[in-house]
């Protein structure tokens, strides 16, 4: 069975006032492509209400390094209470949302995704040294990198949804 560490849990982007939620999913899906993840689509969810929409975007990219190491990311998008606006922008009047948007990340480092080292007991007891003493400086170094793909991209996400405040 892989083994899946969990690098980083329920990371939170919370933000409330104008945005355009089309926009957030083209720039989370321009961002994945950038950083060559392939990107998986588990729910993208839109109801409608008495006070608003409910928007909800379940995403699971993940990027291949080695046949032994794979990133997963979770990333969920919810948007509460959002109500069409019309927006004066550059003189052209712009359809875009009021509401409250809450961005969770998850990050997760797994090692022998594809099962090799699982045939028998002898072999996981030898990727069990491996990993401990042969890989473990690559390992890290890898971690180190999922790491980092995870907090630019919070910083990114933030600094997309700071430009709706201005």
């Amino acid at each position: 069975m892989p083994e899946k560490k969990i690098v980083i849990e329920e990371l939170k982007i919370e933000y409330e006032g104008l945005l355009e939620i089309s926009e957030l999913y083209k720039f989370i899906d321009r961002w994945l492509k950038d950083k060559q993840y392939d990107k998986m689509e588990l729910k993208n969810f839109e109801q409608a209400g008495t006070d608003g929409k409910y928007v909800e975007l379940d995403l699971r990219p993940y990027k291949t390094l080695t046949d032994y190491v794979k990133f997963e990311m979770r990333i969920r998008v919810r948007g509460y209470n959002l109500k069409d606006v019309d927006v004066e922008k550059d003189g052209k009047k712009v359809r875009m949302q009021q509401g409250r948007v809450l961005i969770i990340i998850d990050a997760y480092f797994v090692t022998d995704h594809m099962k090799r080292w699982e045939s028998s007991p002898y072999w996981f007891f030898f990727r069990t040294l491996f990993d401990k003493y042969v890989y473990r400086g690559s390992l890290t170094r890898q971690e180190a990198h999922l790491l980092e793909d995870v907090s630019q991209l919070q910083g990114k996400l933030k600094a997309f949804l700071n430009l709706y405040r201005y």
